[in-house]
């Protein structure tokens, strides 16, 4: 929905690759969410990870 590549995004989850903000904005729109609130569930999910 995003229109990204599939392996691009794996690359970005698996932490190998760096999203851009366009990305970001193009991944929140995809998901029906504004950038801000998909940055903070990331964030909050890095921050249970490390306790």
């Amino acid at each position: 929905m995003a229109n990204v590549e599939r392996s691009y995004l794996g690359r970005i989850e698996r932490g190998l690759s760096q999203p851009t903000l366009y990305l970001i904005f193009k991944v929140a729109a995809a998901l029906a969410y504004d950038a801000a609130t998909l940055i903070d569930f990331v964030q909050k999910a890095m921050v249970e990870t490390d306790e």
